[in-house]
């Protein structure tokens, strides 16, 4: 049976499809006809969703309105989640950060001190933990770097 009878379109829409991917048996030539399954044409036309690997879905391989409808499913699920508190904006991600790390670097300013005093730390022993303490205030100092927004 012909594709565009069975599918009940144009043969201008059989040859778009064509051109999409639709899956063919056999490319028919001057004397030989054509072979496609309906089956497997039927799944790839009317397949939900069209997979990349890994579960993910490409809305651009998908029909004009399939993908119209995931676009705007995605939004409304973004939007839900955002509202259920599931995620955070990413300016409110970056910022809560920055905070998390500016209290790091306060506490650490202190650090050398509290240790010294509560272990009876040597002048030797406590110019080694300043020492760390300060290695490791750069490592944070250049991660609250590249938390801040590009101006």
């Amino acid at each position: 049976m012909d594709v565009g009878v069975f599918f009940q379109v144009s043969p201008p829409t059989v040859d778009a499809w064509i051109r999409k991917g639709m899956p063919i048996v056999q490319r028919g030539r001057r004397g030989i006809p054509w072979e496609i399954d309906l089956l497997e044409v039927a799944r790839w036309r009317f397949s939900p969703a069209v997979e990349v690997g890994d579960g993910d879905v490409n809305p651009e391989l998908m029909q004009p309105k399939e993908r119209l409808d995931w676009y705007k499913g995605s939004q409304a699920r973004r939007a839900d989640a955002l509202e259920a508190g599931e995620v955070v904006k990413a300016d409110e991600a970056r910022d809560a950060m920055a905070t998390m790390l500016k209290s790091t670097m306060l506490a650490l300013d202190t650090m050398t001190e509290v240790v010294e005093r509560e272990a009876k730390l040597t002048p030797t022993q406590s110019g080694a933990v300043q020492r760390i303490i300060d290695r490791e205030r750069r490592a944070l100092s250049a991660a609250l770097m590249a938390t801040q927004p590009e101006q």
